[in-house]
């Protein structure tokens, strides 16, 4: 199995009073941490045991990289900067900074996630990805579909009464195919609409070369 990228991710540090305890910060790590997590090539010490380390001590602890933010709020808006620190010599690979509101706060740290990724990989990261899924709220008939952020967070409705197409499978030409069509109306019974079709055909003989083509379809 092939070593997984250690990071440090302390947690971030408020401009405005120096302070790295406050609980933003601590969130803001979390959720950088869970982002490269997502990945699956980058493992997380404990943000709150790099909290206040030097270099040396994220290189005693293991770590690789140590991703450092700031962050510095106004009202309903915020600003963050991040650095990326390669562990061994100390040198900043990346540093980015960001502004916004509030509640987009998780969008900006995706943002650097997918640069870091990019930075160690040559590939962009898929932090900024969307999930879609489909579920049936409480008290009413219709599946609605949703979409959330990679981490299951910042969930929104699309659209109700989703039609869910579950399977549809089809050979290059009219001899087989068949059609699932699934609204979740039916529970485990079945679904509510079905439909396929068989055929083919033959030369009678050689002596008598009549082609006889035949088909039967149900739904």
């Amino acid at each position: 199995e092939a070593r997984k990228i250690v990071f440090a991710v302390p947690w971030f540090k408020d401009s405005a009073t120096g302070s790295s305890q406050d609980q933003l910060g601590r969130v803001l790590a979390q959720t950088l941490s869970r982002a490269f997590e997502f990945h699956g090539v980058i493992d997380v010490i404990s943000s709150k045991s790099s909290i206040g380390s030097t270099m040396e001590s994220w290189k005693i602890q293991g770590a690789d990289y140590a991703a450092v933010g700031s962050y510095k709020t106004s009202g309903d808006d915020i600003s963050m900067e991040i650095r990326l620190f390669d562990v061994s010599n100390g040198d900043m690979l990346l540093g980015k900074s960001y502004d916004g509101t509030t509640n987009r706060k998780d969008q900006m740290l995706y943002k650097f996630t997918d640069s870091v990724i990019k930075e160690l990989t040559g590939k962009p990261g898929i932090a900024n990805t969307q999930i879609a899924f489909i579920s049936q709220p409480a008290n009413n008939r219709e599946k609605e579909i949703y979409m959330s952020d990679i981490l299951g967070k910042n969930i929104e409705a699309r659209a109700s009464g989703a039609l869910t197409l579950l399977g549809l499978a089809a050979v290059p030409s009219e001899t087989a195919s068949t059609l699932f069509l699934d609204t979740g109306q039916e529970g485990a019974t079945g679904n509510d609409f079905r439909a396929g079709q068989f055929g083919g055909g033959f030369t009678w003989s050689e002596n008598f070369p009549l082609y006889l083509e035949g088909y039967l379809g149900w739904n």
